[in-house]
């Protein structure tokens, strides 16, 4: 089945399609109803985060419910092949939120590029530091980039206490 005929079957059973500036063709759709989010990508650095996500629910990542790989090798922008996630629903940061999480993940950089471990940081307001060092290992080991200097690659968990995580930090 094509990517645009499962979005359709979805349409149908109340999942609203998410406006995204993806540069990589990404579909994303949200269930209010069910809190669940079904993410349609062609990003192979995506499709690793997922797999991270899935191997490790305690760290600071979305809850993962899901990670299909259709056959084929990624065609970007096409209707081939994709993966599919099913994730939960996970909200954009305000402004200020966001300001405050790249002011914090730079002065991590700063730790870092001194020659010091994330870990060192003395700061750690989000409890990201755990995840972040987890997250640099595991992009060293797949051969990825960090891409983590963007707001919008960090989303919050609504909950009793909101809960900051990563949620595209691969390139």
């Amino acid at each position: 089945m094509q990517m645009e005929d499962k979005i359709q079957t979805l349409r149908t059973q109340g999942y609203k399609e998410l406006k995204t500036d993806s540069g990589t063709g990404s579909r994303i759709l949200i269930n209010d109803n069910s809190g669940h989010v079904i993410k349609f990508n062609q990003d192979e650095a995506y499709a690793k985060f997922a797999d991270f996500c899935l191997l490790n629910p305690s760290l600071a990542v979305p809850k993962i419910f899901s990670h299909v790989y259709p056959l084929g090798d990624f065609v970007p922008m096409s209707n081939e092949a994709y993966t599919i996630a099913e994730m939960e629903l996970l909200y954009v940061l305000s402004p200020e939120e966001q300001g405050e999480v790249l002011a914090w993940i730079e002065a991590v950089f700063a730790t870092l590029r001194s020659g010091k471990s994330a870990s060192s940081h003395p700061e750690d307001p989000f409890d990201l530091l755990d995840t972040f060092a987890a997250l640099q290992s595991e992009a060293q080991r797949i051969g990825a980039q960090l891409d983590m200097l963007k707001g919008t690659n960090f989303l919050k968990r609504k909950a009793r206490h909101e809960r900051i995580l990563f949620s595209d930090p691969f390139n």
